[in-house]
Parts: C-alpha cells; sequence; structure tokens
C-alpha cells in the first residue's frame, strides 16, 4: 500500500510539476513577444495560417483565411513558421511584406505590412486562450486533491492536463514553437480521455465486464493520431519541399482528423450521459450525468448561437472570449466528481425559475402599489403640494417598504434561498443547550435548528443506548421522519465502527468513492440509506462518541460547504456536553430518591458512599455545621464583552468542568451556579473530618487548575481569568427550597452571606478565610492576616485571612 500510495504521488506531482513548466515556458514566450514586430498574421510550426487573431490585424484585412499556406516571404521559400517569424523581425514596422500564399490549390500574392504585437494583443489573443488552459490545469489538481486515488478523478485529472495542454499553448504553437509536439500529442489524446471518462463515469458500464479492454483501447486512436503528427513534424520540411511520403496526411488531413476524433469523442459521451441519465444503477450517478449535461448545454449552446449570430446576421463576436463557456463542460464534470449531493439539474432550473418569478410578481405588486398610490393621491389638493413627493416617499418607507422586504424574505425560505446566519445560530443555539438538563429540549433544539435554518430534508439524533452496545435514534425529523424514527445501529456495524474509530464527520459518498471503504462499501451505504442521510456527525465527549447526528440532503440543493462543517462540529461538541449532562441527569431521576438527589451535587464516589453506608438524609430540611465556598471570576462583565459568545461559552464549560472536578475530589458537593460564580459546600451531606480544611485543600487545587487553564488559553487565544475565593464554617439551613413548581436542595444561612462576601472582596487569584474556618486549618496550612473588613449585613467588622499557597 505504501508503494502504491508513492507511485502514485510521484505521478500526480509528476503531472503537477508538468503543468507548471507549460505555464511558465508559454508565458515567457508570449513576453517576450510583447512590443515586436510582427507579420499581422500568425503561422503554424509548418507554415499554414493559423486560427487565432483579431479581426483587424492586417493579415486578416489582407483576405488571408485559416489554414492557408505559406510559401515563400519577398520571394524566399518558406518551410517553416519560424522562416516568417524571423524575416519579420528584422523589418521596421509599416514595412511592406510580400507573401505567396496557396489558397484552395491556388496560388496568389498577398502584401502585408509589418505591425507591432502590443499589449492588446497579448491580452486578447494569448491571455485569454492561456487562462482557460491554466483554469482547466487547476480543475484537475483541485479535483484530484479532493478526490485522490479515484479513477474518475485520474482520467479527470487527464482530461485536464491533455485538453489544457492544447489550449494554453495555442499561442505558442504560433509564434515561438517550443511546446509544437506537446501540443498536438495533446490534441490526439484529450478526445481520448472524454471516452474513457464517459466508459467509467458516473459510474461503469455494465458492458465494460464483457470488455473490460475497452477501457484502454479507447487510447489506441490517440497513439496513432499521435504518431502521425510526431511523423508530420518529423519531415514536414522534405514532404513541403519535394512532396516526399505521399502515403503520409497533410496537416490539414492530420488536423480533420484531430477534429472528427474530437467531435466523435464528444458525442459519445453526451450518448453516455443520456444513457446514465436513463439508465444509471444509483440515483447520485443519474444525478451526475444531468449535471454533466447540463454544463454541455451551457458550454456550447452560446458559442453555437454566437455562431448563427455570425452567420445570418453578420454579427462581430471576439472569438477567443467564446472558449471560457467551453470551461464549463469539464467544469461539471469536476463538480460532479467532487461534490457529493448533487441536485437535480432539471430542479436547480426550475427552482430557478419558480423563484425568479415569484420575486418579480412581489417586486411588481410592490411598484403597482406605489404607482397607484401616487396616481390617486395626486388627484387631491395635497397631492399638488411641493412636500407631497416627500411625504408619500416617506410613507411607502414606514409603511409599504417593511412590508415588501417581508414578503421577500418569505419567498427567499420558500425558496430556501435565504442563508443562515452563522453567529445567530451560535447565539441561539450554543447557549441554549448547554444551559438545558432536558434531554428532549436539547435533542428538539439540535434538530429544530437542522430543519429551520439549514433546510435539510430529513435529520435524526442518535444516542448510545445504556448497555453501550448500540445506537438508538432519539428524534427525528423532516420528509423521512416515519421511516427514520425506530432505527437501531449495533456499534459493531462497520459504519459505527468507522465513526467511533475516526471520530469525525462522514459522507456517504466517502464511503462510496475512497478505495479504504471498498470492503465494507455495501454495508455502509446500506445504514445511511436507512436513515436517509447523506452525512454523519459524531458526538463526541470526552474523546468517547455518545451519539450520531444525521442530516440528509439540503433542500436547495446546495452542498454542504466548509461552513456548514464548521458549525456543525461545534454544534456536536456543545450538544454532546449538553446531551452528556442532561443523560446524567435523567438517570439520576430514574435511580432511588437519595442517589437522585445527592448525584446532582455530589462526585459519583461520594453517592455510592452514601448508598452503602446507609446514610439518612433528611431531604426535608436540617441544620449542620459545614464549610461553604463561593468562587467568582474578576471583571467577568469586561471579559463577556471582549469574547465572541461561542469562545466564552467554550471557555467558561472547560472552567466549570475543571473547578467541580476539583471539589468533588475534595468530597464536596456543587451546591449551585450563580452566573460566572460558584457555590460549593462541604460537610453537607455526608460528615467530614475536618470540612475547613478539605474547602481550603480545595481552593488551592482550584487556583493550580486555574494557572494551569491560563497558561494554555495565554498560548491558544492571548487570553488570561483570574478567580477569587471566599471560604466561611458555620451553621447553616440544608434542604429542598422552592415552589412545587420547582425546587432546589441548597444550603441557606448567614455563613453563606458572609463566605459570598469575602469571596467580592478576594482579588484576582485571593484566597480569603473567615476566624471560624482559620480555627480549624491546624498548622499545616500557611495564612497571614489582613485588615480586618466590613461586610454587608454585619455590624462591626470581621476578621479575614489570607491563604498563602
Amino acid at each position: 500500500m505504501k508503494t502504491s500510495f508513492r507511485t502514485s504521488s510521484l505521478i500526480f506531482y509528476g503531472i503537477s510539476s508538468l503543468m507548471a513548466v507549460v505555464c511558465i515556458v508559454c508565458f515567457i514566450n508570449a513576453l517576450s513577444w510583447l512590443n515586436k514586430p510582427f507579420a499581422g498574421f500568425l503561422v503554424y510550426h509548418p507554415p499554414f495560417l493559423n486560427s487565432l487573431g483579431i479581426r483587424d490585424w492586417p493579415g486578416k484585412m489582407a483576405g488571408l483565411k485559416y489554414l492557408d499556406h505559406i510559401l515563400s516571404i519577398d520571394g524566399k521559400p518558406v518551410l517553416q513558421g519560424q522562416d516568417v517569424v524571423r524575416t519579420v523581425r528584422e523589418k521596421q514596422p509599416g514595412t511592406p511584406v510580400r507573401y505567396r500564399v496557396e489558397s484552395k490549390k491556388e496560388i496568389r500574392e498577398v502584401t502585408v505590412p509589418v505591425t507591432i504585437f502590443g499589449i492588446r494583443d497579448f491580452l486578447l489573443v494569448f491571455l485569454v486562450t492561456y487562462s482557460c488552459g491554466v483554469l482547466l490545469y487547476a480543475l484537475g489538481v483541485t479535483a484530484y486533491l479532493l478526490k485522490p486515488n479515484i479513477r474518475s478523478s485520474w482520467v479527470f485529472l487527464g482530461l485536464c492536463f491533455s485538453l489544457g495542454t492544447y489550449v494554453a499553448t495555442a499561442y505558442e504553437i504560433e509564434s515561438t514553437y517550443y511546446l509544437v509536439r506537446l501540443h498536438y500529442c495533446s490534441l490526439s489524446f484529450f478526445p481520448a480521455t472524454f471516452l474513457h471518462l464517459g466508459l467509467i463515469f458516473p459510474d461503469r458500464k455494465r458492458f465494460m465486464s464483457r470488455l473490460p479492454a475497452l477501457e484502454y483501447l479507447v487510447y489506441l486512436p490517440a497513439v496513432i493520431l499521435s504518431l502521425l503528427f510526431m511523423i508530420y513534424f518529423s519531415t514536414f520540411k522534405e514532404i513541403l519541399s519535394s512532396g516526399a511520403l505521399p502515403w503520409l496526411p497533410g496537416y490539414r488531413e492530420l488536423g480533420a482528423m484531430g477534429r472528427v476524433f474530437s467531435l466523435f469523442s464528444a458525442i459519445m459521451l453526451l450518448i453516455l450521459m443520456v444513457h446514465a441519465v436513463y439508465k444509471a444503477t444509483t440515483t447520485t450517478a443519474r444525478q451526475r450525468a444531468r449535471m454533466i449535461l447540463f454544463g454541455v448545454t451551457v458550454a456550447f449552446v452560446p458559442p453555437g448561437s454566437a455562431m448563427a449570430a455570425v452567420h445570418f446576421l453578420k454579427v462581430n463576436i471576439p472569438w477567443n472570449f467564446l472558449v471560457f463557456f467551453v470551461i464549463f463542460f469539464p467544469a461539471s464534470i469536476a463538480y460532479s466528481i467532487v461534490r457529493h449531493n448533487l441536485f437535480d439539474a432539471d430542479a436547480i432550473i426550475k427552482r430557478t425559475v419558480g423563484y425568479v418569478v415569484v420575486t418579480a410578481i412581489v417586486v411588481g405588486a410592490y411598484i403597482l402599489v406605489s404607482v397607484s398610490l401616487n396616481v390617486a393621491l395626486g388627484k387631491f389638493q395635497i397631492g399638488q403640494s411641493k412636500a407631497f413627493p416627500i411625504l408619500f416617499t416617506l410613507l411607502i418607507i414606514l409603511i409599504f417598504n417593511p412590508l415588501r422586504n417581508r414578503i421577500q424574505s418569505l419567498v427567499d425560505r420558500l425558496f430556501f434561498r435565504k442563508d443562515y446566519d452563522y453567529n445567530q445560530i451560535v447565539d441561539k443555539i450554543g447557549g441554549a443547550i448547554t444551559s438545558l438538563l432536558d434531554l428532549g429540549q436539547i435533542i428538539r433544539q439540535l434538530v429544530g435548528t437542522f430543519m429551520k435554518d439549514m433546510f435539510i430534508d430529513t435529520s435524526s439524533v442518535m444516542l448510545l443506548s445504556t448497555t453501550g452496545t448500540e445506537y438508538q435514534v432519539y428524534l427525528a425529523d423532516g420528509d423521512r421522519k416515519n421511516e427514520v424514527e425506530k432505527v437501531i445501529l449495533r456499534r459493531d456495524q462497520p459504519l459505527i465502527q468507522i465513526i467511533e474509530k475516526e471520530k469525525r464527520e462522514l459522507t456517504k459518498y466517502d464511503v462510496i468513492e475512497d478505495p479504504k471503504y471498498s470492503s465494507i462499501r455495501e454495508d455502509c451505504v446500506r445504514d445511511f440509506e436507512t436513515l436517509h442521510a447523506s452525512l454523519m456527525v459524531p458526538l463526541v465527549f470526552q474523546d468517547e462518541v455518545i451519539g450520531l447526528l444525521n442530516l440528509g440532503e439540503k433542500k436547495s440543493g446546495k452542498f454542504y460547504n466548509r461552513e456548514d462543517i464548521n458549525l456543525l462540529r461545534m454544534l456536536a461538541k456543545q450538544g454532546a456536553v449538553a446531551i452528556e449532562n442532561a443523560r446524567l441527569a435523567d438517570q439520576m431521576k430514574s435511580e432511588e430518591v437519595v442517589r437522585a438527589n445527592l448525584a446532582r451535587y455530589l462526585s459519583p464516589q461520594i453517592v455510592d458512599q452514601v448508598i452503602k453506608k446507609n446514610v439518612q438524609v433528611n431531604l426535608g430540611g436540617d441544620r449542620k455545621v459545614v464549610t461553604v465556598l463561593f468562587s467568582d471570576i474578576r471583571n467577568f462583565t469586561r471579559i463577556s464583552e471582549s469574547l465572541p459568545p461561542d469562545r466564552l461559552i467554550q471557555l467558561l464549560n472547560e472552567y466549570f468542568t475543571k473547578m467541580a472536578k476539583v471539589i468533588f475530589e475534595n468530597q464536596g458537593s456543587l451546591d449551585k451556579y450563580i452566573g460566572d460564580a460558584i457555590v460549593a459546600v462541604f460537610g453537607s451531606l455526608i460528615p467530614l473530618e475536618n470540612s475547613s480544611l478539605t474547602a481550603v485543600q480545595a481552593a488551592i487545587q482550584m487556583m493550580k487548575e486555574m494557572s494551569s487553564l491560563n497558561e494554555r488559553w495565554k498560548n491558544q487565544y492571548g487570553f488570561a481569568m483570574e478567580i477569587g475565593i471566599g471560604i466561611n464554617t458555620g451553621e447553616v439551613f440544608l434542604g429542598n427550597v422552592g415552589s412545587p413548581e420547582r425546587m432546589e436542595f441548597t444550603v441557606i444561612g448567614d455563613t453563606v452571606n458572609i463566605a459570598s462576601r469575602f469571596s467580592g472582596v478576594a482579588q484576582g487569584g485571593q484566597i480569603l478565610i473567615t476566624r471560624n474556618t482559620l480555627n480549624g486549618l491546624g498548622s499545616e496550612v500557611k495564612y497571614r492576616e489582613l485588615e480586618p473588613i466590613e461586610v454587608k449585613g454585619k455590624t462591626g467588622k470581621l476578621e479575614v485571612y489570607e491563604i498563602i499557597y
């Protein structure tokens, strides 16, 4: 495999390097002609008049035509194009030059003055066709990079290389003649690549199984034609001067053979695409065939119309620019190879026409109402006032313009042409799903976003079962909702194993076209089709896949772009955290009463201890001596204003996760979050040997975790955050507080208030404790006494101590 990979890479880089050399040589050679004398027409290497040029060139105006044979210049015989170029280069601009020309077996003399090849000639004659060749190169390389080592990508790369070389060197073979042989080899081979591509794309034709050699036999005419060209170019001087090798076709005949081969190949390709539209085995193949036919229409109808206009209406057409329409032909093939969720070309046309018609009706109605009101009001006295136009304009702006905008917005949504606002979705979803603990609400929020904002036809969310053996669809929506709702995929199925291993998004078309999935392709595609999905995004929590987002096609026919993928990755990341939190909450609700209440506030280890020791907890209310820890972020308002919402949510989630872990590791309970503040209690539900010492140790560890977070955040985002901690020990009321609709198990009392006040006083990086907490520490913790402080709600000053760590 490694050898194969290296070989294919070497071939690809070799072809790419050759493309680059051709581009450089052609451009440098063309520059060498700029502002230099030239004949007023261009000549091929065999001295036949070329096809490129401008209508006002002296040669055109003198009556010279395509494939006229230049026999002599100023009485000197001409055997090759360089003879004309060298002779003219020695003359001054405006010097008349006599040419003896053979045209349709008639010999005549033509006088053409020497002219200058200027910047206009450079742009219109060279740069136009050259740019088209470069674009073809870019299409081939891009398609291969996006779909490497696929047979269709290789053939298309060959098509773009040969056709691109043929177009890019069109001027070079009429000026400096360095790449003549490469040009005519390309002319011979690009029709064969048309045939080859038609045989294997968008699907391999069935008769190919009986005639596998046909795939490569299509290159036999190309080899023969190329050899004939090479023989001709090695002997054409002798042929033109003495008529040697009479069996060898002449330049005109070889050119005609090339054009016939090209026309035959193009027609056969179209026939094969039409056949694929009706006979292809998959919907995707039929869609790709339609897209190629659509590209053919765009590529050849405008040039055909231009030819008809020239012939019948005698219109002047800049022929050089028509080459850009031809680009649509290979572009449609590249698009079909690379893009996955193709939309039917006829559907695109119908939807576009419908959108244009409805939009025209809306705009027309708006104009009609405006004009009608203007005419109607103009009959009254107010209409004669000089202020009337101003008042009428304001009326339209204030009343009718918003209405028209609203209707147009509805039309955009109806035709799925209204793009979603990335930041708006992040703001709406990011904060919502991370604050929810109801699993159903989280899933509905995610699915609703796919359906309403991204216009996806069918979507579903699968979650890993509690047994950990399978993924089940939790919620589905869209056109195929009923077919998807009951789907279950086992973890031992190939598709699930791929996603769990790679932990990244995967499309049905990656599986279909990537050789590394060839052994499991059929099973994976079947699972995609069962879910009516074209894209699956894993929900990853702590490096484990806990669920899947399954998305069908976009109703607009647009493909999933990079912005879509980035959004889906972010939603999947936040959704995984929210879903895991919600599932943990659901697990707590499903367990016995004690576990359901305790697991929200304590680490799983402590809960297990409570259950195993059969500790009785009075959830109705009790008084108890505990230690309360308040942690608060300094300058949070300023921080929130300086960060985008998605980044802020990400940082807060990471911060809360780390701090909660420290609290749990020190046998504390997480009482609540108040905005950016954390309230933790030590010794609340189960007794601790020394709740004061445990709380202080937890605070020190939190500060160290904060330092680690800041070091990483500074490297990644250039950002740091500081916290202040306040700790107090004393009696509190412990129990359920709230209303029948919403209860919360918490602690209240003066002890809690003082801890909160000390947290507010603490500077960034400070841990402040009260005298009550200090009394329980002993000598193992270092501290220093600060000036007593006054706090709200307490008379007199309170002693305050800072922990040194």
